[in-house]
């Protein structure tokens, strides 16, 4: 056997060596090596492709590959987290080098807790992609969370209740009475230190306001929580400013010197001072009580006014001496003297004074006269904003009396269904002065001449005002009184004129309206129009019945000659920048 194998040895390697002895015709068609020696590009692949050919590059034959298209795929790869069998052990993305961190999500609001990870490619069930969330035991605690008052962190920014979707405004409470000071108002969540009101006018003393409630039993504190009840407690009680709560007080209320404000809760139409069977005006200011004496937001009715008695002798024949009694009533609702105190948001109703008259007894005689029902105004520069008086009833004044000494400004104001036995149904002014700026006086009745404004003397100017349906004459000038009206529409008197005079008064009148009044002649004095910006045409008010003024609606239609035609000044311009439209709902003070 060794003598036949030994040579075939010999040659094989001495084949193998000598490279000028290479037979390569003698190699196999498609025996592979380390070259190409076929002339196609292919490496270690014969002409006929057969062969195992590593197609992307990656160092592993087809038949080694389990994805000979994707040089990233083969053995010994890393596996991903890609949904592929980057490796070729036939699993997918097992023992991946790249997996996620997945957090437990225990309230399953999409939001989780680093208490508890699972890191793989794919998340577990109950697993999330965050550790976002501060508390995973609620479902309503997360970073996508509306924030509401309820003392947690909702929406997990650490900061509680911040900008809560439900909270609202409150006001700073640091002296503790339940009332918040209005100058610092807080938007959030109720909180120790804050209140839902602004009624405080002093937040440095709890004693202040005094709090007044008619639903009150017993003789009260005047706290919140032990109120009295009755608006002259709190008045005499308090240094700075009664509130009171919604209700009737039967009483009437004199402030007595005080300056202080007293104002109400809700407004005039859910609190009422009642003087009904009570003597006296309704409300009182005759204490030189100045413009910080505030009375805000009432209903006052039921007055009878303030009572002055005089006498007077005389000479009746025969040595005899006879007695003339007077007794003067004035101001129903509200009786100024010698004070200028501020009203404010009141509706003055119902006050009804009794009717002039005179009455022999035997040599004497007992005279009654009425000024004034809703308000007095003596001795006073008064200011009244947004007032409404109706439904008052006087000999004299049914809405309001100015005597010689007293100046009222108004703006906002209407005067309704006020009555007078003899003169000025609306306002009766006796020397004195009234200032209007958007002021309705309306169907207002007298048994005399003037269902709206007779001047007796005295000043009258007025801005952007609207007298409508008055019964006589609308506005009338007599004893040389002296007026400026502009802007102003005068219209619809029952009967007589829209302006009158007789003759002794001085009247400068610029861009009004004066229409459709009681006379063939709307004007009692040289008629105007058609000079100074003064027309006549029908108003067109959005609505007028001329009986029902609670359904009457006194601004102006759309095609109202008034539009646009007051004083072209830019000082008289309306709110919304456009030229003055004549009447009350005109000018910078309109819109209300």
């Amino acid at each position: 056997m060794r003598k036949k194998i030994l040579p075939l040895l010999v040659l094989t390697a001495l084949t193998s060596c000598d490279p000028l002895k290479e037979d390569t015709a003698s190699q196999p068609t498609g025996t592979t090596d380390s070259a190409d020696t076929d002339t196609d590009t292919d490496t270690d692949t014969d002409d006929s492709g057969e062969g195992d050919p590593d197609a992307d590059g990656d160092g592993y034959p087809a038949s080694e590959d389990c994805n000979d298209d994707n040089a990233d795929i083969h053995p010994g790869a890393d596996e991903l987290c890609n949904g592929a069998d980057d490796n070729c052990n036939d699993e997918i993305d097992e023992g991946a080098t790249d997996p996620a961190t997945w957090y437990l999500d225990s309230d399953d609001d999409g939001y989780g807790t680093d208490s508890d990870t699972v890191e793989s490619c794919e998340a577990p069930s109950g697993y999330v992609d965050n550790d976002d969330d501060c508390d995973d035991s609620l479902d309503t605690i997360h970073p996508d969370a509306e924030e509401i008052c309820n003392g947690s962190d909702d929406n997990c920014n650490d900061i509680i209740d911040d900008e809560p979707v439900d909270g609202a405004d409150y006001f700073e409470d640091s002296d503790g009475d339940g009332f918040g000071n209005p100058d610092v108002v807080m938007s959030g969540c109720a909180a120790e230190g804050l209140a839902e009101n602004d009624f405080d006018c002093d937040d440095a003393d709890s004693t202040e306001p005094h709090y007044v409630d008619a639903s009150a039993t017993g003789r009260g504190t005047g706290t919140l929580a032990d109120p009295w009840p009755f608006i002259q407690d709190g008045i005499e009680a308090s240094s700075a400013c009664v509130l009171v709560a919604p209700g009737t007080y039967a009483e009437t209320v004199n402030f007595g010197g005080a300056n202080l404000l007293v104002s109400s809760v809700e407004g005039a139409r859910t609190t009422i001072i009642d003087g009904t069977g009570l003597d006296g005006s309704a409300v009182t200011f005759n204490s030189r009580e100045t413009s910080e004496a505030v009375l805000d937001g009432f209903t006052i009715t039921g007055g009878t006014g303030s009572i002055e008695k005089t006498e007077e002798a005389r000479d009746c024949g025969s040595g005899a001496v006879c007695t003339d009694y007077f007794t003067v009533y004035c101001g129903g609702g509200v009786f100024v003297d010698e004070a200028e105190p501020t009203l404010r948001n009141l509706v003055v109703w119902e006050n009804e004074l009794p009717e002039a008259s005179s009455t022999p007894m035997d040599d004497d005689t007992y005279y009654i006269y009425s000024y004034g029902a809703g308000l007095c105004a003596m001795s006073t520069n008064l200011s009244l904003d947004t007032i409404d008086f109706t439904g008052n009833v006087a000999d004299q004044g049914g809405g309001i009396f100015v005597s010689a000494d007293a100046l009222v400004s108004m703006v906002h104001t209407r005067f309704y269904e006020n009555t007078a036995a003899t003169e000025a149904g609306g306002v009766l002014v006796d020397a004195g002065a009234v200032v209007m700026e958007n002021t309705i006086i309306t169907s207002n009745k007298s048994g005399s001449s003037t269902g709206g404004v007779l001047m007796m003397g005295g000043a009258f100017t007025a801005t952007n005002i609207t007298m409508s349906g008055n019964d006589g004459s609308e506005l009338t000038f007599t004893d040389s009184s002296s007026g400026v009206l502009i802007n102003s529409i005068i219209a619809n008197a029952t009967s007589m004129y829209g302006v009158a005079s007789d003759g002794t008064s001085r009247l400068a009148l610029e861009h009004n309206n004066v229409y459709g009044n009681g006379s063939d002649n709307y004007y009692g004095v040289t008629d105007p129009t058609g000079t100074d910006g003064n027309i006549s045409a029908d108003p067109l008010f959005v609505s007028w019945s001329g009986n029902l003024v609670y359904d009457d609606d006194l601004s102006l239609d759309a095609g109202s000659p008034c539009i646009d035609a007051g004083d072209p000044s830019s000082t008289y311009d309306d709110v919304d920048g456009t030229t003055n439209d004549m009447g009350a709902t005109g000018g910078p003070l309109g819109g209300w």
